[in-house]
């Protein structure tokens, strides 16, 4: 079975911890379809430079609004999450964060309807953060029923993307101006308060 996609950006992107680089390492040697693709990743990144649209031209962005409110039939679920857990704090006052080598990551904990949602913040380009995301229920085990989980501004979606089998998602070149996350689950809808400015 070749390895998804997103895991094999990743991996080429070196944003993999090192067990897991090494899993996808051994897995791509093996798989000539991963190969191919990790082949036409990096020379999509070389010809595009890296650069990523800092904004969607806006009929994209409309029509994606439009998509998403007709698949969805609402702007925002009415349950309220809240943060549990939130380690800008930490570093603020000068004490290192849980990821002892890297000061600029941070971590936080939004609970909501039985559910956590634990997302590791880190520098993006810009003003910009890359966002990395795991739904877990309450005592730990991940959500495997892939779920979309939306980053929103005032309001409205600004980005959307979907969980995958292990409940992680990641996010990159988000901008700081989100101010809330909604989780829209079949069983489960949620809103959430965020920030993603220092405080």
């Amino acid at each position: 079975m070749s390895t998804p996609f997103t895991v094999l950006l990743d991996w080429v992107e070196g944003r993999l911890d090192a067990d897991r680089a090494a899993e996808v390492t051994r897995a791509v040697q093996l798989d000539p379809q991963s190969q191919d693709t990790v082949r036409w990743i990096r020379e999509f990144l070389d010809v595009a430079g890296h650069d990523r649209l800092s904004e969607p031209p806006e009929d994209l962005k409309t029509s994606l609004r439009s998509l998403f409110s007709s698949v969805h039939g609402t702007d925002a679920p009415a349950a309220e999450g809240s943060l549990a857990l939130d380690t800008r704090g930490a570093r603020v006052m000068g004490m290192r964060g849980p990821d002892a080598t890297a000061e600029a990551v941070d971590h936080l904990v939004l609970d909501a309807e039985g559910l956590r949602i634990t997302l590791t913040l880190m520098p993006g380009r810009g003003d910009s953060v890359d966002v990395r995301g795991v739904v877990e229920t309450a005592d730990g085990h991940p959500v495997t029923v892939p779920t979309e989980v939306v980053l929103a501004t005032t309001g409205r979606a600004a980005r959307v993307t979907r969980t995958s089998a292990d409940g992680s998602f990641v996010l990159s070149a988000v901008s700081r101006d989100v101010d809330a996350l909604w989780y829209l689950g079949e069983e489960r809808r949620f809103r959430c308060a965020l920030s993603l400015r220092e405080p």
